[in-house]
């Protein structure tokens, strides 16, 4: 979601992009992209898991929040950071505070698919991996899907949305 082509799908949902990028002797060490949505004279910003940097680059994350924070004072700026990256925080406890508000799907289960099926299955919790089992037995096929599936999707979509408390994406969307 930090990546150019994410920037360019957002862009459908009338979303534009901002890109602070870090460098140190003319070679990019980090940085962040800002998705932002202008709501009359009030621009909304979204960064979605970061600011990144190079691993063993000090100070990326601290200088990009600085700028972010300059940029944004007169809006509003949702900041969700990278997976552990809890470290960088507390620095920044007076300008950033916990939100509820609901800016990236809140029921998603993030998977390093570089890891084996097995894997995969034991990193779940217990309860996820009976209801699998469950599934297989009833007759459950899992397969890849195409570009035909996605009505089917989203319907899915739309009911666990309804059972888990979360607002559904749209079909344009997904």
């Amino acid at each position: 979601v930090q990546t150019t082509a994410w920037a360019r799908f957002r862009q459908t949902q009338g979303f534009d992009s901002r890109r602070i990028v870090a460098r140190v002797d003319g070679r990019v060490v980090g940085g962040t992209q800002v998705l932002t949505r202008s709501l009359g004279s009030v621009v909304l910003g979204y960064v979605p898991y970061g600011p990144l940097s190079a691993p063993g680059v000090q100070g990326v994350a601290d200088r990009t929040l600085e700028v972010l924070r300059t940029e944004f004072r007169r809006g509003a700026l949702f900041v969700q950071p990278p997976l552990g990256s809890d470290s960088v925080w507390p620095r920044h406890r007076s300008d950033f505070r916990p939100g509820t508000v609901e800016v990236a799907p809140s029921a998603s289960l993030r998977l390093d698919l570089r890891r084996s099926p097995d894997e995969l299955l034991m990193s779940l919790s217990k309860s996820l991996r009976r209801n699998l089992r469950k599934s297989k037995d009833r007759g459950v096929l899992i397969r890849p899907g195409d570009g035909t599936d996605l009505s089917l999707l989203a319907e899915l979509h739309a009911h666990t949305a309804s059972r888990q408390g979360f607002t559904p994406l749209s079909l344009d969307y997904l």
